[in-house]
């Protein structure tokens, strides 16, 4: 089946935007504008409803890069269990135990991503009018534990 019949937004938009990922349930649509697509490294840009397009991300590389990391923390074997609800300054106590993995979405979700190895992923969702929340998961049940240790008593199962 043609792209534009699985998403009729799809690509050789009117408005310029050329779709190339669309999230799973097809709430968000990333895109690079047309007249960006012969830069080294183009910025994306992200819709909702597809007539409203905002900065995601500054270059491909980067959004390719978070984007890693936020299918890593759904996805790899090891995880936290689902998502927690997690206060300001829970948030913040996260953010002193892991390192900035890569750079965050500037509008999907506000996700930060963080990691202390190179095969774990630690994300942070701060929805604007929304509780922040969080979701880890690692490619080691070693690196799992380690995380739950510095997770220990933050969050609320959702």
């Amino acid at each position: 089946m043609p792209i534009d019949k699985l998403y009729p937004f799809a690509l050789n938009r009117p408005d310029g935007y050329q779709i190339f990922f669309v999230e799973n349930q097809g709430v968000y649509a990333w895109a690079i504008r047309g007249d960006d697509a012969m830069r080294d490294d183009p910025p994306v840009y992200v819709t909702e409803d597809e007539s409203e397009w905002h900065l995601e991300s500054h270059t491909l590389t980067d959004f390719l890069i978070s984007m890693a990391y936020w299918q890593d923390g759904l996805g790899l074997p090891y995880s936290g269990i689902g998502c927690w609800w997690v206060t300001p300054a829970e948030v913040k106590l996260i953010r002193s135990r892991f390192k900035p993995a890569c750079q965050p979405f500037l509008y999907a979700w506000q996700a930060e991503f963080y990691a202390n190895h190179d095969d774990e992923s630690l994300v942070i969702m701060s929805p604007p009018g929304d509780e922040p929340q969080t979701f880890y998961a690692a490619l080691s049940q070693e690196h799992l534990e380690t995380m739950q240790a510095l997770l220990d008593s933050i969050g609320e199962p959702i």
